[in-house]
């Protein structure tokens, strides 16, 4: 079982098929069509995220914006937490159910969504309230009941993304996470222009996220068409969350590392201050498109192939997604950080300039982040290993901060997340080559790797060199165009690499 775990991920009318006599060609185009139905819609509302932090920045004070993030710092990790691996599990289920069995998998997973949303409220509300209390941030335990509220009605979010793809629908998957990004924008830039506080822009995040919840209650109601999940547990649950519960521990422990730059700098830096690091510790949801769908899709192609003992099938796989999304990750490396003083003052204004440090130093997270150490492990079922990386990460991060941030000031926090990921990365790179019994030369793309920072690196750095030389005004001006110039140079080495 623990080698065919990820291959009920498919999602039904976006299969891949992995064998042997499937011409190449054609596994590329339905491992492109199945990754772009997922990782649009996930995008969407990583982008929805984004896009509402920029916006409350020009109108939230730098306290309350950090209060705010603080929240949905919370509200992410006691998701994970009270999911329980239950979406991936009725993946798992779905795809060795029969048509008749089908009903009785929507309604297990739709029964915990009712059980998990007033577990998830009352962490999200008490979880907000305690840290109110013991980082003395008023604004954050009086706005405990409302972050009860939104916590507990984006449980759905997890549930959505697994439930639209297992029915075949995966358009309106996308078309349900561009409806949320919209209203999303709308209600907070119209709840927070009147009366621009906390309250407000949690009240304007309860709108959105309360229909997609009740359109997933919807969906899940109408697949159920009322059958009895009382031996779900026993006949399709349990054996999946063997396979699935140390993934989803090790994603929580790695959600909890991730953020806990956050945590440190909040400890030790004021609230003002704590809101100037908060506005820089971001990053374009690159992840969102490429992991969701490498999830979904790489992993369960890449467990066929271990399965049929097809190992140069298995790395061809892995190295035919990795290597594009390394080449994206360094195409948006250097315009981050050449363009990080214009982008950041015209994303959040002047007030945050000192935020430029920050937002450089998570720049360096993104060859970290574009490759997803764990797959090749969780594609041979030895999902065990994320938990143990999760807690290397945690270690070395909190260990690292308590020298690097008297050292370093307001980047040390995130330079000490950047020592505690390079650690995790590590570990699964080991673990992996002796696990799998490959060369880490055969697992990293380091050749991409190399080539794509040289190649883009020389492109922005005469973009920017020659509109220094235009001497255009700083800001949004010289930002675009630095852009549109490294752009068109990135477009003509793809032609004259096609030719």
């Amino acid at each position: 079982m623990r080698g065919e775990g990820p291959a009920a991920a498919s999602p039904p009318g976006d299969a891949v098929e992995a064998g042997a006599d499937v011409p190449p060609a054609t596994r590329g185009a339905q491992i492109a069509r199945a990754v772009a139905a997922t990782a649009i819609g996930s995008g969407l509302f990583h982008l929805a995220g984004l896009l509402t932090f920029l916006l409350l920045s020009h109108r939230l004070s730098p306290a309350e914006l950090g209060a705010y993030r603080q929240i949905a710092i919370l509200r992410s990790i006691a998701a994970l937490v009270w999911a329980m691996g239950v979406p991936d599990a009725m993946l798992y289920a779905l795809g060795r159910a029969a048509a008749d069995e089908r009903p009785l998998v929507f309604a297990g997973a739709a029964r915990w969504l009712l059980v998990a949303t007033p577990a998830l409220a009352l962490t999200s509300g008490g979880g907000t309230w305690l840290a109110g209390r013991l980082l003395d941030r008023p604004a954050l335990a009086a706005a405990a009941p409302l972050a009860a509220v939104v916590g507990g009605l984006e449980i759905a979010f997890l549930f959505a993304g697994p439930l639209w793809a297992s029915i075949g629908r995966a358009r309106g998957y996308m078309l349900a996470a561009a409806g949320h990004l919209v209203a999303l924008l709308l209600l907070t830039a119209l709840l927070t222009t009147r009366t621009p506080t906390l309250t407000s822009a949690l009240a304007a995040a309860a709108i959105p996220a309360a229909s997609l919840y009740l359109l997933t209650l919807l969906l899940f109601w109408r697949h159920s068409a009322g059958a009895c999940a009382a031996d779900l547990w026993r006949t399709q649950v349990a054996p999946a969350l063997r396979y699935g519960a140390p993934a989803a521990l090790g994603a929580t422990l790695y959600l909890v590392g991730y953020q806990l730059d956050h945590l440190v700098a909040s400890g030790h830096f004021s609230a003002a201050q704590y809101g100037i690091y908060a506005a820089g510790a971001w990053q374009l949801p690159v992840l969102g498109f490429l992991q969701q769908g490498h999830r979904t899709v790489l992993v369960p192609v890449m467990a066929a192939h271990h399965v049929g003992k097809r190992p140069e099938a298995f790395w061809r796989e892995w190295r035919h997604q990795v290597e594009p999304a390394v080449w994206l990750a360094a195409a948006l490396f250097w315009p981050l950080m050449l363009g990080a003083a214009d982008l950041v003052a015209v994303a959040l204004g002047p007030p945050y300039a000192p935020s430029v440090a920050v937002f450089r130093t998570y720049a360096f997270f993104l060859p970290l982040q574009t490759v997803a150490f764990n797959l090749p492990l969780r594609a041979v079922g030895s999902t065990g290993w994320e938990a143990i990386a999760g807690l290397v990460q945690i270690a070395v991060t909190l260990s690292a901060a308590v020298g690097l941030v008297p050292m370093f000031g307001l980047i040390g926090p995130a330079v000490a997340l950047l020592l505690g990921m390079t650690a995790r990365a590590a570990l699964l790179v080991g673990v992996t080559c002796r696990r799998i019994g490959v060369a880490p030369g055969q697992m990293l793309p380091v050749r991409a790797a190399v080539a794509g920072y040289l190649v883009t690196g020389g492109a922005a750095a005469l973009a920017w060199l020659v509109t220094d030389r235009l001497a255009l005004a700083a800001g949004a001006g010289r930002l675009l165009g630095a852009v549109a110039i490294y752009a068109a140079l990135l477009l003509l080495l793809c032609h004259l690499r096609r030719r």
